[in-house]
Formats: C-alpha cells, structure tokens, sequence
C-alpha cells in the first residue's frame, strides 16, 4: 500500500500529484524535452503494460468520465526511480492503487458538484506550487520555462493547469470538510470523556485455581476488607493479577478503557472510597475499589470541556469520513479501455469474471507480455477450471521459458493443487535464471521450505548464504538461520 500511505501523509506528493495533472502532455514526453541523460529525468520504468497506448488515450470511464492515460502515465513516471525495485506483481499492485486514486478523484469530484461546493485558488497559491515543485527537481524557473517552451506549451497554459489542478485538490478538502461537519459531540460524550476513575483490583482468576476453590479466595479476600485490613494489602495476598504486586492499582480508568465493562460499571457507581460487592467475569472473580473519581461537578470540567469536545469531534470525524470514503466507489460504474490493467485491477480485488475477459483481450493485443497468459492462467483456476489453467501455464512456459516470474507463478499454482514435485522442478528454473537476485532467492527458499522440499532448499540456502555475504549482511563463517521457524507459505503470495 506504499502509494497510497504516501499520498495519504505526503506533502511533497500532493505537490507531484498537482503538477503532474497540470502539466499534462509536458511530463508525458518529458524525456525528449530532457534529453534522456538530464538529471532532472527519472530513469525509465517499464512501460510494457501500457505498450502501444497514447497519452490522450481513455485509460477508464468512471461514471461516464473519462479517465485519460496521461494522468496515470504522469503519476507513475514521478515513482518511476522507486518502481524499479519492485516485483512484477508488486509494480501492478502499484498500478492499482494509482487507479483507486483516480477513481476516488474523480467520484469525489462529482460529489463535490452535487453538494454545490465551491473555492477559489490565487495566483500565489499556483506559483507556491510551481516552486515547490522546482525545488524538489532541484531546477530554476529560466529551466523550466525553456523546457515548457520546448514542448510546445506557453507558461500561461502551465498556470492554469496548476490553477485547475489545486481547485480540484481543494474541492476535494472542502468535501472532506463538509462530509465531517455532519458530526456531532453531545454533551454526555464529553463528560465521559471528562471522568475518570483511580480504580484498585482483587482479580482471582480461575485458570489458577478452579471455580469453586477462586470463590473460596475471593470470598476470603471480602472478609478481610470488612475487617478493615487495608485493600492495597489484601490485593498483594489474594489478586491473581500482575497488578497484585502494587496493591491492585489500575490507574485512572474512563468509561472507554480497555477494560472489562463491569469494572468500568462499578467504577463509576460505587461511592468514592467504597469497594464493591465481589463480580464475577469470564475469567475470574473480582473486587475493586474506587480510591477516588473526578465527575462533572468539578471545577475543572468547564474549562477542560472545549478541548475534549474538539478532540472527541476529531476522532469521530475521521471514522465517520473515512467510512464514508470506503462506501463511496460502492455503486461506482467502471469500464476499463485498456485490458492489461483492467484485467490485473479485477484479478487482484477478487472480481474474476470481469479479469477474465479483459485478459483474453490483452493477451491477443498484446502477445508479448510474458506476465498477461499467467494471470489468465491464475484466473482461470480462480474460477474452477483448473485444467484450463494447466493448459495456459503450458503455453505460457513454452512462449516464454526465460522469464523467472512464469516459473515461480506456475510452481505457485502447482502448490496450490498439491503437486509439490512439479513446483518443486519450476523453482529450479527459477534459480538458473535469477540466482544473482537475493529478493528472488529468498523468495524461492521460504517458498521450498514451505512445500518440505528440504534437500533442494538447502542448496538454496547455500546461494542466500553467499549472497548475504556478497552484500555485507554477515560474515562468511556465520551460519545462524535465516529463516524464522514460524515462517508459513503464505508469505511469499
């Protein structure tokens, strides 16, 4: 989920997300405004997925708006240096994500025009974006107003770009804004928020000594308060709990603590100073006191109540926003025009039906693609028809026996299906082709020792060894374990 924490907590992101919206066909073919060995130009990502397609191509329509190719393009060439050390499968995943981006912009947008939001953006406010942006690429404005230039566009055009890319980030705020003014703190909130309780525990539990034996305990731990023997004491003597050791002492304790719910009734029905009747939980038996309570009455709680209130508001209205956000693209309609990621974006959320169809189709378009006829492959099998699946990992073998990730998706499947053998033999041809790779290795060698093929992990473990090594990770003479003991298959996937 690395793009979306990013842009969730970036402000640097939101500085690339609004240029790359507005300078558009200027990012798209920015390596020939460049130059390909200008520092200001992130090295090439594989752009085998989107191969044949054009920036003003539709990538998607999202409730009848369509989603150009080139807002995509633009997001990912930023990410480009980071793209490059992932997996295939973690680049569509990726991939992905900046989809879920577009989609979300575009309905909230629609939202935002259906409640009647409106903002306005300054001149000032574009230009602190466009020397944001210049001091993160490390270049002057005389830089890059010739390379605008060079692409054909004019600094005004670039303007208000930025201008309409920033009303549209701040619809988007302003949208968040009013769906979270729709909370409201009542005041029972903030005074159960306000009172609190120093609370001490006898906790006899039954796990130690049985039912009938913790009642006795217990039973001997109420007597002894009656007589007045302090409670501090008599926790120390009785209470199972590693609290017992100081008496009990819970702390201060309010009426959202993590806390069994009868201790938190008793807490604030008892008198202040009183110890309570003995209760009993799913775990044992039990006797607190309450040492003392602070309660709305106090002086204090006028002057405490507004910063309580804004921080109740706070949390509640972040919950309530982000599970507005999750039901938002509930009922969206999506129609995707390029196969190849529309195909990966249903095949990874489960949508098997809609991947399928969409894979045949960019499998035919694009031939080539060795990652295309193993998905469908996985897809397939997804929906039941497993000798189709075979059928399609064989092909896809023979059309392409030199890219390792065929291999390891194939042995995959074969583990899925139990025959550990062949995935066994599709891991060897794993390791001939990326024994230099310490990730890809390290993969192989969790995935073998997943299946019990223990002989034919130790001859990868041997490699890991040597490229640990290599790296500087350890000492040629260190044979500590490299893998954990609780390690399960399911960390590879």
């Amino acid at each position: 989920m690395f793009f979306r924490k990013l842009r969730d907590s970036s402000k640097i992101l939101v500085i690339i997300v609004v240029i790359a919206f507005a300078l558009g066909g200027t990012l798209y073919g920015i390596t020939a405004i460049f130059g390909p060995d200008d520092p200001h130009v992130p090295q090439d990502w594989s752009t085998d997925i989107i191969e044949g397609y054009g920036p003003d191509d539709p990538l998607l329509t999202v409730d009848g708006e369509v989603v150009k190719l080139r807002e995509f393009h633009n997001i990912m060439m930023e990410y480009s240096a980071y793209l490059h050390h992932l997996a295939p499968q973690d680049l569509m995943e990726f991939q992905n994500e900046v989809i879920e981006f577009l989609v979300e912009r575009v309905v909230m947008l629609q939202e935002a025009n259906r409640r009647g939001i409106e903002v306005e953006i300054s001149d000032e406010e574009v230009q602190e974006i466009i020397d944001s942006y210049l001091q993160d690429m490390d270049m002057t404005m005389e830089e890059f107003e010739r390379n605008v230039r060079a692409a054909g566009d004019s600094m005004a055009e670039v303007r208000e770009r930025v201008r309409h890319a920033l009303w549209e980030r701040q619809l988007v705020f302003a949208l968040e804004d009013d769906v979270k003014a729709e909370v409201e703190v009542s005041e029972e909130e903030i005074l159960h928020a306000f009172e609190q309780a120093h609370v001490r525990d006898i906790f006899v539990k039954f796990s130690e000594h049985g039912e009938d034996e913790a009642r006795e305990r217990i039973e001997e731990a109420q007597e002894k308060l009656e007589e007045n023997v302090e409670f501090f004491q008599v926790a120390k003597e009785y209470s199972d709990s590693p609290l017992g050791e100081k008496g009990g002492d819970m702390g201060n304790i309010n009426r959202d603590s993590n806390v069994h719910p009868l201790i938190i009734e008793y807490a604030f029905e008892i008198p202040e100073g009183s110890f309570s009747e003995i209760f009993v939980t799913d775990e044992g038996y039990h006797i607190i006191k309450v040492v003392d309570r602070v309660e709305g009455d106090d002086p204090f709680y006028e002057e405490a109540r507004h910063e309580l209130e804004w921080e109740i508001w706070q949390e509640k209205s972040e919950v309530h926003y982000q599970a507005w956000l999750d039901t938002l693209t509930d009922d969206v309609e999506m129609e995707f025009h390029i196969p190849s990621l529309g195909g990966y974006f249903w095949y990874s959320r489960g949508e098997y039906e809609k991947a399928r169809s969409l894979l045949e189709e960019a499998s035919e378009e694009d031939p080539d693609n060795h990652l295309l006829l193993p998905l469908l492959a996985d897809t397939r099998h997804q929906l039941g028809e497993t000798d189709r699946a075979m059928e399609l990992y064989e092909k896809a073998l023979e059309k392409f026996p030199g890219e390792w990730e065929v291999h390891f998706m194939y042995a995959y499947f074969l583990r899925r299906v139990g025959m550990y053998e062949g995935a066994g033999e599709q891991l060897e041809k794993v390791v001939d082709l990326r024994s230099h790779d310490y990730s890809i290795m390290l993969q192989t060698l969790r995935f073998l020792q997943g299946m019990g093929l223990d002989e034919q992990a130790e001859e990868v473990k041997v490699i890991v060894h040597e490229l640990e090594v290599e790296m500087g990770y350890r000492q040629r003479d260190d044979d500590s374990e490299i893998i954990p003991e609780d390690f399960e298959l399911e960390d590879v996937e």
